[in-house]
This record gives structure tokens, C-alpha cells and sequence, in this order.
């Protein structure tokens, strides 16, 4: 049976009823969150090994404690234990967003693992050891419950930071992690800098918060206010420049990461306290998307393999926007809407998959979810038009690409957030069943 408008509703309406006990110690109160059932997942990540895939579950019906991330082998798509027998996955608090994942470069083989949750307001972290195809996952102050998940402990009493701004001489400006945050993106360091970055998005009031992160250890050290509906960043993999979507905008912010400056001033924060030179975040820059229509906008978006296009998913009207963001004349991006492709009710993620050499039945392509019709929309951006569709779940929520050549895995997962699966789309072109979504893991 098809969803309905009237299931939405109501499950949007315990969505708000439940944000709004934030406050409370919600945690501590109902079941805890199984190690093998999916509720309501929201993300779906890719693990940087190629054999993990990391679910979040976003318990958005309150039926447990919290959310989860859980883990799922791709080769048996199979919930995974550890070499203790452990379930390889942790409970947060409720309405998590994505789970972002990074190995450190310091030869350890250990990996950072970052997530928010909007009900608690935190920042969680975990690390990720061992077999990488089975980690150990660990969190500072973090017990085992009923379940066998770890259940780890946010930033919920995370102080503001009030720093000295140098535009008002004499006053503070305080940073926090936003309200009703939900995204991040891991920024690797530069070669010839020091820190790598961690950037989180918040929904209500469009405050980008920006950490360093050192040896795992996450700070807080500033913080920009972009559109309110901050949504999505994703990073050019050829410039590094940031972009960010906005559910109340079609304008897209570019940031930039440039490294300390050296003839600056020490900031000083409130307690007297002369903060360490970081590299910093600046906005550089809007992209105009010009539209007749005004509502509920961006959602996600994904560079091409070259970085020289960006794909934006729009939902008024239903669309994704190609952006041509290669360098101009003068060397800065050209910043040109190049086309408009409408595509089905409700888009929201979007992932570019490369060509596959010898394939011209598998060219680079664009998939975006459309929840309201139940599907994914295929987008040849030669052609800029769909070019096909692929049936899902109920409510497809978010996309990961895998591509594993030494396990023979080429494939698509897909978070159906109302139908609590995680399904498979197939993207061998060899396969006879290419561009099909082919299981739906509970």
C-alpha cells in the first residue's frame, strides 16, 4: 500500500511534539534502540573501506531511547559484530542526521565518526579500530545497554564560546553548535596545514559551526550564520571550496578554508583566554538560482567527478539544477546555471556515479531521490534530462554509492525512511537486473 499525505502528517506531527522535549532528559526513558532493526532511517554512509555501510536510524515514531548508527556489511548485508561479539553500532540521541567518517592520517588505522542529533542539540563523536571490515567502536563516557549498543554521550552541556570580535572592539560574539543541527562534512587538512575541519549545519537558525579536530578530539572555535534551513554542504573535490543548501533560499553559499593568518591579532575569549591561530571558514560568495517559486527549497547536493559541475536537488518546483562551477577566464568559477531538469515530487539526495569504461549504456549519471513518488530519478547530465527511473520503498530518504571492484560490487543504497529499509539498487551494467533495486534490508 502507498504511503498517504495523511501518514506524513502524522508522523510530522510527532516529529515537532518530540523536538519540542529537547529540553527533557529523553534518553533515559523508553527501550532501548535494537543492534538489527532499522526506524525510520534517514542516512545511509559509505564506509571509507568500501565494505561497511553506516544506517541512521532516526526513530522518528519515538518507539525507542534514541536514534542509532548501525553497521551493515555490503557483502552479506548482514548487521555486523565485532571480534568481541559486540554490535558494531552505537545509540545517540533522537533525530539524528547523517554519520560523517574519516580515518586519522597519523598512521594509528583508527577512524573518527561524527553525528548530530537535533532532539539533544549534541555533537557526537565515536572512534572506529580494529578490523576495519568488523571495528571496535568506542565513545568517552559510553556504556553497553540492553541491546548490545553502545550508547555514547553528546554535547548536550556544551557551553557557548564567546569570543572577541574584531568589528566590535570591546564586545563578544558567541558561538554555539545552532539550533536544531543536523548535517555535517569532515575537511581534511590541507598539505602544509595542520588541523582537519569539521563544519555542522543547523535547520533553525542557519548557523554553520565549525570544530578542529586533533587526534579525535572535536573544539569548537567558530561559528558563521548563513540561510535559515541551512541543509547540506558538499565539498568540490577539485577547488575544496564548500558549498551549502538552504530549505528557505535558492541562493548557495560557497565557503572557503584558508589558513591562519599570521599578522592577525590573538583572539581572546571571555575568560582571557588567547585562542590557538586555526584555519579559518569564510564565505565567499552566493550562487543566485533564479525561480518563480518560493517555499521549501534546497536539499542535497553533489559534485561531478572533475568538479567542474554542481547538482543541486530543488523542491519548488520538483528539479535539479546543474551549475557549471569550472574556472573562468580569470581563473574563478563561472557560477552558470546551465540547466533545469524537472524530476518527481519531493527530491531531496543526490550522488553523481562515474562512467564505466567500455559502457556506453553506463555513462556518468545523476541519481536523485524523489520521496513523493516512491523512486529515483536517472538524470544523464550530457543530456540534461531523466533518462530513466528506479522503483524504491516507501520514502526514499538518502543515497551512498559503493564501489568495490575487488568485491565485484558496483551499487546504490537507499535509506526508505517510511518503509524502515534499506534497499539495494544494482549498478553493474553487466547485471541483468542494472538500475533495479534489487533487496530491501530490514
Amino acid at each position: 500500500m502507498r504511503h498517504s499525505a495523511a501518514l506524513r502528517g502524522l508522523l510530522v506531527g510527532c516529529g515537532l511534539f518530540a523536538l519540542c522535549l529537547g529540553a527533557c532528559k529523553t534518553r533515559e526513558l523508553g527501550t532501548p534502540h535494537p543492534a538489527d532493526a532499522f526506524s525510520y532511517p534517514v542516512a545511509v554512509t559509505a564506509d571509507p573501506s568500501g565494505r561497511l555501510l553506516w544506517v541512521t536510524s532516526g526513530n522518528f515514531d519515538l518507539a525507542w531511547r534514541g536514534g542509532a548508527v548501525l553497521a551493515m556489511d555490503v557483502v552479506t548485508h548482514r548487521f555486523v559484530t565485532d571480534a568481541n561479539g559486540d554490535p558494531v553500532g552505537f545509540q545517540v540521541g533522537g533525530f539524528p542526521g547523517p554519520f560523517v567518517v574519516h580515518p586519522r592520517n597519523d598512521g594509528s588505522q583508527i577512524s573518527d565518526g561524527f553525528v548530530l542529533s537535533r532532539q539533544e542539540a549534541a555533537l557526537y563523536h565515536v572512534t572506529l579500530s580494529g578490523d576495519p571490515t568488523r571495528p571496535v567502536v568506542a565513545c568517552e563516557g559510553g556504556r553497553r545497554i540492553a541491546t548490545g549498543l553502545l550508547d555514547c554521550p553528546g554535547t548536550e552541556d556544551m557551553d557557548p564560546i564567546r569570543l572577541e570580535d574584531p568589528v566590535n572592539d570591546g564586545k563578544y560574539r558567541e558561538i554555539t553548535l545552532g539550533e536544531d543541527p543536523y548535517a555535517a562534512l569532515y575537511h581534511p587538512a590541507a598539505q602544509g596545514q595542520s588541523e582537519d575541519l569539521l563544519l555542522t549545519s543547523a535547520f533553525v537558525d542557519g548557523t554553520a559551526a565549525i570544530f578542529t579536530v586533533d587526534s579525535g578530539e572535536a573544539t569548537l572555535v567558530d561559528a558563521l550564520k548563513l540561510s535559515t534551513g541551512l541543509y547540506a554542504f558538499a565539498e568540490n573535490p577539485k577547488t575544496r571550496r564548500i558549498y551549502a543548501t538552504s530549505k528557505s533560499s535558492t541562493a548557495i553559499e560557497v565557503l572557503e578554508v584558508r589558513a591562519p593568518d599570521p599578522d592577525a591579532a590573538p583572539v581572546v575569549d571571555s575568560k582571557g583566554v588567547t585562542q590557538d591561530p586555526h584555519p579559518q571558514v569564510v564565505r565567499q560568495r552566493s550562487i543566485a538560482v533564479p525561480t518563480a517559486i518560493l517555499g521549501d527549497t534546497g536539499r542535497g547536493l553533489a559534485f561531478s567527478p572533475d568538479g567542474y559541475t554542481l547538482y543541486v536537488a530543488y523542491r519548488s518546483p520538483a528539479s535539479v539544477v546543474m551549475i557549471d562551477v569550472s574556472p573562468g577566464p580569470d581563473g574563478l568559477p563561472v557560477d552558470r546555471v546551465i540547466a533545469k531538469i524537472p524530476v518527481g515530487s519531493r527530491p531531496g539526495a543526490i550522488v553523481a556515479v562515474p562512467a564505466v569504461a567500455g559502457h556506453p549504456e553506463a555513462p556518468d549519471l545523476v541519481y536523485v531521490t524523489c520521496q513523493g513518488v516512491d523512486r529515483i530519478d536517472i538524470i544523464d547530465p550530457a543530456l540534461a534530462q531523466v533518462v530513466g527511473h528506479v522503483r524504491t520503498g516507501q520514502d526514499p530518504f538518502d543515497l551512498a554509492y559503493v564501489d568495490a571492484p575487488e568485491l565485484g560490487i558496483r551499487r546504490l543504497y537507499v535509506s526508505n525512511f517510511l518503509a524502515q529499509t534499506l534497499g539495494v539498487v544494482e549498478l553493474d551494467p553487466d547485471s541483468p537486473f542494472y538500475n533495479l533495486e534489487v533487496a530491501e534490508l530490514r
